[in-house]
């Protein structure tokens, strides 16, 4: 009876435990949490935990001299083989970045872990498995998954209310920072190892259940506001590129101005000349001066028009001021351009600051190309229809490119340790199956092609 009575205990301490561990680290990524990817993980979970135990057993005499080494190395093993199934199941279904997801993974283990380990050192003092077996060991093993389960789900509606998520992302804008954070994280998540390992501390004792309790709290407010504190220092940037754009607004609305008057001054006299050749009855003069006062406005005027009229159609502000950015660096650079945007682009299917980074990539590689060739010209198309946003970039080249080299992760025509901008379009894009990518040559142009399906 108390072997049956253990082993459903086992398969029950299983469930919650991989549930704790998924559940918050979908939250935490924003993701909703799917039934098949936690059966999935659940099963694995679940298997790898009863293979880890007979092993465990059948080593465990012939580590008996070295009980200490041997149960930190088991533990490290152990607990990143957990995570590491579980990043592998998060990306492969959710498409997640990776970092983001060894981060998440390994916060939402410390969590349960913490809260566990927090429960089972409180009521070990206090249960002995001689008073009766079968609630020393709902106490003692049972209720501490459960209240890691039920931490878990508290901790998840919080971060869900404090909209964590907006600033978790903002950890992992620059690859420095975002090692750190990985690197940090997974030291995190075998804290309690470590720390056995260097001091350890006697099970039940109230010093070990208050540091318990105490580290996880100031683990959550350390945590929200990291990331809240690197999110504030984007927006800080954010609104530096706002008033960059603002500025360079202004600097063209005054050549604008500029070149309206110097318009005016000269349409004055052509309209004298005209008017002459009306007095005179000179029909084909008036007709050539209509051509030529045409031609003339769109050379003065209707490039500027045309170029704030495009800007003003992206609604998307945060992507009007990358735009606009990058134009003034390609006047900066020599290179010729040319911006459409005949329709307003009010939404864009994905996350924003993913289409920044996408259309920041394209931009970037389209003029690179494009300053090395003779011509120098770069043309921006943004398109919105309804269920769809197209963006298309071409560029002239000084070199042909070579497609089907160009689709291998770290080619680049620039040299070695280069190319990563295309590896990271394939992989923001990878996270969108609504997200596709074209690339090809045409008319000694090369295009490339985003599309985003709403």
């Amino acid at each position: 009876m108390y072997l049956l009575f253990s082993v459903i205990c086992q398969f029950f301490i299983c469930i919650c435990y991989s549930l704790a561990l998924y559940y918050l680290a979908v939250v935490i990524l924003d993701r909703k949490p799917e039934k098949r990817c936690f059966l999935i993980f659940c099963v694995t979970f679940t298997v790898t935990q009863i293979f880890s135990n007979l092993i465990y057993a059948s080593v465990y005499d012939a580590a008996l001299e070295s009980t200490k080494i041997f149960s930190f190395v088991w533990n490290i093993l152990l607990y990143s083989g957990y995570a590491a199934i579980l990043v592998s199941l998060i990306i492969h279904i959710y498409h997640t970045d990776a970092a983001q997801t060894v981060v998440a993974t390994a916060i939402s283990h410390f969590v349960v872990f913490t809260i566990s380990l927090l429960v089972t050192e409180f009521m070990g003092a206090r249960v002995f498995p001689d008073d009766n077996f079968i609630v020393y060991m709902l106490l003692t093993t049972v209720l501490p998954i459960v209240s890691g389960l039920a931490g878990a789900v508290l901790i998840a509606r919080l971060l869900k209310r404090w909209k964590f998520h907006q600033y978790f992302k903002f950890l992992f804008i620059k690859r420095k920072r975002a090692a750190i954070v990985t690197v940090s994280s997974v030291v995190l998540m075998h804290y309690h190892t470590i720390i056995e390992l260097i001091v350890p501390v006697e099970i039940g004792s109230p010093a070990a259940t208050l540091y318990s309790g105490i580290f996880i709290i100031l683990m959550i407010f350390a945590l929200q506001f990291a990331a809240i504190y690197n999110a504030d220092k984007e927006k800080i940037k954010a609104q530096s590129d706002t008033i960059a754009q603002m500025q360079i607004y202004l600097t063209l609305l005054e050549e604008l101005q500029q070149e309206v008057r110097s318009f005016r001054h000269d349409f004055t006299n052509l309209l004298a000349g005209a008017s002459m050749q009306a007095a005179e009855g000179d029909l084909k003069g008036i007709q050539e001066f209509m051509q030529n006062t045409g031609s003339y406005f769109d050379e003065k005027l209707g490039s500027e028009i045309r170029y704030l009229e495009c800007i003003s159609n992206i609604k998307i502000y945060s992507l009007q001021s990358l735009i606009t950015t990058k134009i003034t660096k390609m006047q900066e650079q020599g290179i010729a351009y040319l911006l459409e945007v005949p329709n307003p682009v009010i939404e864009c299917g994905i996350r924003s600051e993913d289409l920044l980074r996408c259309i920041g990539i394209l931009i970037d590689n389209a003029c690179e190309a494009a300053v090395g060739s003779d011509e120098k010209a770069v043309k921006l198309i943004l398109l919105q229809t309804p269920g769809e946003l197209f963006a298309t970039v071409s560029n002239t080249w000084a070199q042909k490119p070579d497609l089907v080299k160009m689709q291998k992760k770290g080619y680049s025509s620039k040299g070695k340790n280069r190319g990563t901008g295309l590896s990271s379009l394939r992989k923001i894009t990878g996270e969108y199956p609504n997200c596709m990518t074209r690339m090809r040559v045409e008319n000694n142009m090369f295009i490339q092609e985003l599309r985003i399906i709403f």
